[in-house]
């Protein structure tokens, strides 16, 4: 996914989380370094993007929509860092 541009996320009726918490300890940072556009829609059982205590970084993301996800309360339990989004 190094390369990612645009996620689009539609229709997923029993997805909870889009990453998820890995036993791993070692990992505490992820990027998606090309990432411009997300877009999270009718995801009814959606709570959160991660469940685990990461650090995401979107140091391209300017667009970020979230529609028809009533579950879904908080992006992640750890830091996110989004420059350009507004």
């Amino acid at each position: 996914m190094v390369q990612l541009k645009r996620m689009r996320i539609t229709d997923c009726k029993m997805l909870e989380g889009i990453v998820a918490d890995a036993d791993d300890r070692s990992i505490y940072s992820i990027m998606f370094k090309h990432l411009e556009y997300l877009r999270l829609q009718s995801l009814q059982a959606l709570t959160s993007f991660c469940s685990g205590n990461y650090r995401f970084e979107f140091p391209s993301l300017v667009e970020l929509v979230a529609i028809e996800c009533p579950k879904f309360s908080v992006f992640c339990k750890g830091k996110v860092s989004t420059p350009l989004l507004k």
